[in-house]
């Protein structure tokens, strides 16, 4: 496999950092990519990232407050 790291890359004033990746989706992440397609909200893959980020950051804010309500750190 064939990849760098990061990438940085010079966009006007601001670095910022990127990969460019092929992959294929499976089981429940395929299926929010499909039905986020049907409704709207998603266009593209980069859409589609963007709302599996928020996806993601929402399931382990979730997760955080069980532990932090269970007495867990």
């Amino acid at each position: 496999m064939n990849y760098r790291e990061k990438h940085p890359v010079e966009l006007g004033t601001t670095q910022r950092t990127y990969v460019r990746i092929n992959i294929t989706l499976e089981g429940e992440p395929a299926e929010w990519f499909y039905e986020w397609k049907r409704r709207g909200p998603v266009v593209s893959t980069k859409d589609a990232f963007q709302a599996f980020e928020s996806k993601v950051n929402e399931q382990d804010l979730k997760r955080s407050q069980a532990h932090a309500f269970a007495g867990d750190t």
